[in-house]
This record gives structure tokens, C-alpha cells and sequence, in this order.
């Protein structure tokens, strides 16, 4: 499992926890990890798609 440390603004981090607390109905730890990792698939599957020659989830090496 790979770990990353990231600096977002407050609000972006104030918009990240009230949704997640609207859409989870509640907090309980790891929820900020699967939204961003959520985030960072959808953002690479979207992104990919502009790329040519590149399908979407193949890490490089």
C-alpha cells in the first residue's frame, strides 16, 4: 500500500470533510482515504482517456 502526504487548502479540506460526512452519514476512520483514493481513480481514468496509446490504471514502473 503506497502512502502519500498532500497539502490542500483549508477549504478544500473543509469541502472534503462535510462531504464526506453528508454522503457516509457519519465519521469513522479511513473514510478520508477511500475518498481520495476515489478522487485520484476517477481523475486518472478521466485523464487517461486524453492521453493516446494510454489505457487507464497501468502504473508505470
Amino acid at each position: 500500500m503506497g502512502r502519500l502526504q498532500i497539502v490542500l487548502s483549508d477549504e478544500a479540506e473543509k469541502l472534503l470533510r462535510d462531504t464526506i460526512y453528508r454522503v457516509k452519514g457519519s465519521w469513522k476512520k479511513g473514510y478520508i482515504s477511500e475518498a481520495v483514493e476515489e478522487a485520484v481513480r476517477d481523475w486518472v481514468e478521466q485523464k487517461s482517456k486524453a492521453l493516446p496509446g494510454r489505457r487507464a490504471g497501468r502504473a508505470r514502473a
